[in-house]
């Protein structure tokens, strides 16, 4: 072997350019190596989608310092119902110390828990399956919507057929009494019209409406015509006959309106004719009346068959995927209307956001107020607090009473103290060239650890969701203002599928508002890694 690599090394020394073919060949054969190695690993990493309590918090470093008196407002505009705390009263933390009208409000929420109950209470039958009794009663509602529709063609039928009497009375009775020879190709009128266009295209309309009206007689008088089911056919028909007449009865009326008495056709008579002719029209005009009343009742029975034979049919196959996860979009739209409905009701009350005194009370019942305005003045038990300074997107997280974890960075090592947020102002601050804002935490008791000057980091928890659906945040595709993940398919592939997300915690997973649902496997790409 020795002996083989020296011959190696002589050649490659004789021949410079055999080194080059020799490094391309041990370099392509470690590149294959690597690919081949590669093939041995799984390409894709899959999450599951599960359920698990989530928070949202912003971690920040703060300065301790002695605490100072705090300013007490609404977050919301309304006018005060109730004033509970005076000036000079010690209270605890949590303590009511006035309230807004919430009338509105509390209806407001009470109809957005209603609308979340209805929802769930849809998921939940979508997810269960319908039971025996549900499919009772889809059954019960096709029958009883096609009986309607049996009954919405008879009456199609019954109005048809009353049409056709109108139409005959309004000819053969109302007008054909001031014709000659009315039904024969010889017909004319027994007066003169001084218009004799308009006299010749009556007399044309009048011969052309004799086949029509006996055509109409031998269709509703045949025993078919009972069990017919085209009725929407022979009511188009009706229609045409009925439009044919009204132009008809509209040419006499404007025949008679032009035509001078004379011996043979003195003004009562002419007075006669005329009133005949209203008569006619108005019995058409009712004809065509009954014709739309029954079709329309007809295409409600159609559509009311059609949505119940669909009920029934969904009942029967269960609901499909696509339907769960569109319900439980609606479950979570229900439920951030509930949780915006409740922060509003909170916000309509002033509370004592740790234990202290009332120094000052300017809160009166029946006062018009804004947001933000200072009503109430005061003092903590505690005697030190902490400033931190967030940033413009920290900023819009963190409200007044929001529970704070704060650790002093001298005892990192032990449990971290209580504290609430009780200031947080919207004044702009340059800070090292940086736009900042300026939040106060309160301890919420004493402790000997704390001193004025220490540095704490303070955990802001913003948001809690006791139970959500939660996925990796490396797992969630942006593309603009929309998210998407991708959803393992039956077939072993990937389905690019848009969520709605919910809030994200520092651990990086991210709630999921509606998409997908739990259980789901999606494509991870880093991150928090479910086997």
């Amino acid at each position: 072997m020795k002996a083989r690599f020296s011959i190696l090394i002589s050649a490659i020394t004789i021949y410079p350019v055999l080194s080059v073919g020799i490094a391309m060949v041990i370099g392509m054969s470690v590149v294959g190596i690597v690919y081949l190695s590669t093939l041995r690993q799984p390409s894709n990493t899959y999450v599951t989608v599960i359920r698990a309590p989530i928070v949202a918090q912003v971690d920040s470093i703060a300065t301790v310092k002695a605490s100072e008196s705090i300013g007490l407002a609404f977050n919301i505009p309304g006018r005060i119902a109730r004033v509970d705390i005076s000036s000079g009263t010690h209270v605890a933390a949590g303590t009511v110390i006035a309230t807004l009208d919430t009338a509105r409000i509390t209806a407001t929420r009470a109809i957005a828990q209603g609308n979340l109950d209805t929802q769930e209470a849809r998921l939940s039958e979508l997810q269960s399956g319908a039971r025996q009794e549900v499919l009772t009663i889809s059954q019960t509602a096709v029958n009883g919507a096609v009986s309607m529709l049996k009954n919405a063609k008879q009456a199609q039928r019954n109005a048809i057929r009353s049409a056709y009497v109108n139409a005959n009375n309004a000819i053969h009775n109302n007008v054909d009494q001031f014709f000659i020879n009315p039904r024969v190709a010889s017909v004319r009128l027994s007066f003169i019209v001084p218009n004799e266009a308009l006299q010749n295209t009556i007399r044309q309309e009048r011969i052309a409406l004799e086949p029509i009206l006996t055509s109409w007689h031998k269709m509703i008088y045949t025993p078919s015509f009972d069990i017919a089911t085209n009725t929407g056919t022979m009511s188009a028909s009706a229609r045409t006959n009925l439009t044919a007449i009204s132009l008809f009865l509209l040419h006499i009326s404007k025949a008679l309106s032009v035509t001078q008495t004379s011996a043979t056709l003195p003004l009562s008579t002419l007075r006669g004719y005329q009133a005949s002719v209203a008569i006619a029209q108005n019995s058409v005009s009712n004809a065509f009346s009954m014709l739309t009343g029954a079709d329309t009742a007809k295409r409600s029975a159609q559509t009311a068959l059609a949505a119940a034979q669909e009920q029934l049919t969904l009942k029967q196959s269960g609901a499909t995927i696509h339907t769960i996860q569109a319900q439980e979009a609606q479950v979570a739209v229900a439920r951030a209307a509930l949780s915006a409905a409740v922060a509003t009701e909170s916000n309509a009350v002033i509370r004592a956001p740790v234990a202290g005194t009332i120094t000052k009370q300017n809160a009166h019942v029946g006062q018009t107020v804004l947001p933000g305005m200072i009503l109430v003045s005061f003092i903590s038990d505690g005697k030190f607090e902490a400033d931190t300074y967030v940033s413009q997107m920290d900023l819009v997280k963190i409200k007044s009473g929001d529970a704070v974890q704060a650790t002093l960075i001298a005892y990192r090592h032990t449990t971290p103290l209580k504290a609430t947020i009780t200031k947080v102002s919207h004044s702009p601050i340059i800070r090292n060239g940086v736009t900042s804002y300026k939040v106060t935490a309160t301890f919420v008791a004493t402790d000997p650890r704390i001193k004025e000057g220490f540095t704490a980091l303070l955990h802001i928890i913003t948001k809690q969701v006791n139970i959500a659906l939660v996925v990796p945040t490396s797992a969630i595709i942006q593309n603009g203002n929309r998210s998407f993940v991708l959803l393992r398919t039956a077939g072993g592939g990937t389905q690019q599928t848009m969520v709605t997300t919910g809030i994200t915690s520092v651990n990086n997973m991210t709630q999921i508002l509606s998409g997908i649902s739990v259980g789901a496997r999606i494509e991870s790409f880093g991150g928090v890694v479910q086997q």
